[in-house]
């Protein structure tokens, strides 16, 4: 069984017309897909659902709505789309600072479940603590849920980017990066593997550097943001972050396509 993911954060400030255009070209004709975004407002899936031929959506805030006296920092929702797939379940990671910025879905192909979650990390500079204290939460969930296939993400995370997971390095949100470690160091709380280094590794490749590729550009400094973790019994035919593609379609992160299979 092969499955194809999308991770892509649009940016609430994306055409969605074009973030259509460009997703309705990666989708294949008769294999199983799943596409994870975030930053994706009301108007935007309003756009995508019509356009994009999905058997299966789920957006978080129509499982929790902005409310009345809230900002527009929770206004922007996660989506997941699934292609020749059928939708059997999604929820809240009700335990996360904000809910509406992680999804958990649950799709079947051939009665074979396939789980995934979406997630949208909070940024550090606006929330400090709470960024930290989101991936804690998120890491109980990881740990309680061993199920969980795939984990797509902008976790605004690491600060040093490295091959070997006890080389990287995460920003201090008053917890001297404890909390994005769980997730994406060397002692994580799930049984998920990066799927970027498994296919560089798979490939011979064993030079280091930072970033291991580009997903976003803060002032001139290139960084991976944008993840795409699988667990270990899927195997990565193939990853590709596609920076110069998202920046023409209208977003400012990279398009993560990979091919997985089992």
């Amino acid at each position: 069984m092969q499955l194809q993911v999308i991770q892509w954060n649009i940016s609430a400030r994306s055409d969605p017309d074009e973030i259509a255009r460009y997703l309705t070209g990666c989708i294949p004709n008769d294999k199983p897909f799943i596409i994870c975004l975030q930053e994706v407002i009301e108007s935007s899936f309003q756009v995508l659902k019509t356009i994009l031929p999905a058997d299966a959506m789920y957006y978080s805030l129509h499982l929790r709505p902005r409310g009345t006296h809230e900002g527009r920092d929770r206004a922007l929702g996660v989506a997941i789309f699934g292609f020749n797939l059928t939708g059997v379940s999604c929820s809240l990671v009700d335990r996360s600072v904000f809910p509406e910025r992680a999804l958990d879905a649950t799709f079947c192909l051939n009665q074979e479940k396939i789980r995934i979650l979406n997630f949208h990390s909070l940024t550090g500079v606006d929330y400090k603590k709470a960024k930290s204290s989101n991936f804690a939460s998120l890491a109980d969930h990881l740990q309680a849920n061993p199920d969980i296939d795939f984990m797509c993400f902008d976790a605004n995370e690491p600060r040093i980017d490295s091959l070997f997971a006890e080389k990287r390095e995460f920003y201090d949100n008053r917890d001297r990066g404890t909390k994005a470690a769980l997730l994406m160091g060397a002692k994580p709380s799930h049984n998920l593997q990066d799927a970027l280094v498994q296919y560089l590794l798979s490939q011979g490749e064993v030079e280091d550097k930072n970033p291991l590729a580009t997903s976003f550009i803060t002032g001139k400094t290139c960084r991976r943001y944008d993840h795409v973790y699988a667990h270990k019994s899927w195997r990565v035919e193939y990853i590709e972050y596609r920076y110069d593609d998202a920046i023409r379609h209208t977003s400012d992160h990279a398009v993560v396509v990979g091919l997985f299979s089992k």
